[in-house]
């Protein structure tokens, strides 16, 4: 039995639709699959910078891109793999994604120090020069003499702080973060050395800050501080020496450790206004039950939420005014220090009792990582407006 010509032709013709179909559903669940929802739309294909086959689709969408390497070069390849129309939200762009993984955000090497631990902070004891080397002072435009906050250092042009730092009466008072101080241990001496003399620090390194980006959920109004979180973009990159390195940040929990560390130039003595340290402090705190503490606070109508978590409580330990948007630090893997949170707020400073509250950083490094990825493609507030 022979079929006829015109049912061969359509067997034919069906058969290879049907493929085709086939292969562009599979395109679409590989590259759409997300956790957000996404449309499954039609696959545009493209040409990597690397010269592989990629997917034409929003930034967000690529985990290959998502975690670009913060280098001077980010922009340019940004801009590069670019790819189809442009969309209305200039900071998630359309790219290139193919199958190759790029390097992450933040630096391979990070939270190591050339000094052991020896057993504004409160209650704490002098540092070692070369100590917490990703700590940074925050100067401001209208007081270059004052440092409001402090913040730490995650790759070579970004530093950590608070979004109550960058906003707020201290803006109003000091002026704009204007410049981001590196490397520095003692603010009353252009060179730091140690008591003996034998061993001396380099000239701090002093960056003019490009932009701040305080967290966009971020209410200055409220007194709840939640997502008191920001990132300062420096002009130019920080050259990573023994006195100037990043810190890890620290991107899940497993385990609640012993002891949490602060450093910073804050009050010493928290009765006393003028008692800013001129020299880089050190002091360890205990990790508090998030219960515990969320009870505490409570009772004078704040309200943690899951993105908080809280340490300290001893008396005449803790970090205080001018320790703000500074890191609260564990150490790990054989003397690697991880920021686990930012130093947002506490009632007082050291009093028994009632804990420092902290930005838990493990639930924003996935906006970190977008923010800096995505920075030069935004239009942005500049920093002297604030």
């Amino acid at each position: 039995m022979t079929w006829p010509t015109n049912n061969i032709y359509f067997l034919l013709i069906f058969s290879v639709f049907w493929v085709l179909l086939h292969a562009q559903e599979n395109a679409t669940e590989h590259v759409l699959s997300t956790k957000d929802t996404v449309q499954t739309r039609m696959i545009t294909y493209c040409t990597t910078q690397e010269g592989e086959k990629g997917f034409c689709m929003p930034l967000s969408n690529c985990s290959n891109l998502i975690g670009l390497a913060d280098k001077t070069e980010a922009e340019k390849y940004l801009k590069k793999s670019m790819c189809g129309p442009k969309k209305d939200d200039p900071g998630n762009p359309m790219v290139c994604c193919g199958t190759r993984k790029h390097s992450d955000v933040f630096p391979k090497i990070c939270g190591k120090q050339n000094v052991t631990i020896r057993a504004r902070v409160v209650g704490g004891k002098e540092a070692q020069i070369g100590e917490f080397p990703w700590l940074a002072r925050l100067i401001h435009k209208r007081d270059f003499k004052k440092a409001g906050c402090a913040g730490f250092l995650i790759t070579s042009k970004y530093v950590v702080t608070a979004a109550h730092c960058l906003t707020s009466d201290l803006i109003e008072n000091l002026g704009p973060v204007f410049e981001v101080q590196l490397g520095e241990h003692n603010t009353k001496t252009k060179i730091d050395c140690d008591s003996h003399n034998k061993t001396c620090a380099p000239k701090p390194q002093v960056i003019r800050v490009k932009d701040v980006i305080s967290h966009p959920k971020y209410d200055e109004n409220s007194r709840q501080h939640y997502h008191d979180i920001g990132l300062i973009q420096l002009k130019k990159a920080a050259k990573f020496t023994s006195h100037v390195a990043p810190i890890c940040l620290l991107e899940q929990l497993d385990l609640v450790p012993f002891e949490y560390w602060l450093s910073g130039w804050g009050l010493t003595n928290h009765s006393d206004s003028n008692s800013h340290s001129n020299i880089k402090m050190k002091v360890s705190v205990p990790p508090v039950p998030h219960l515990n503490c969320s009870l505490k606070y409570q009772s004078v109508d704040m309200h943690l939420n899951n993105k908080q978590f809280c340490a300290g409580g001893q008396k005449g330990k803790d970090s205080c005014s001018g320790d703000s948007g500074g890191p609260l630090m564990l150490v790990k893997n054989r003397n690697q220090w991880f920021a686990a949170g930012v130093v947002s707020y506490g009632m007082g400073c050291g009093k028994k009792d009632w804990p420092g509250v902290y930005t838990n950083i493990t639930s924003y490094t996935k906006w970190i990582r977008k923010t800096i990825l995505t920075n030069g493609e935004k239009k942005k507030k500049s920093n002297a407006k604030h």
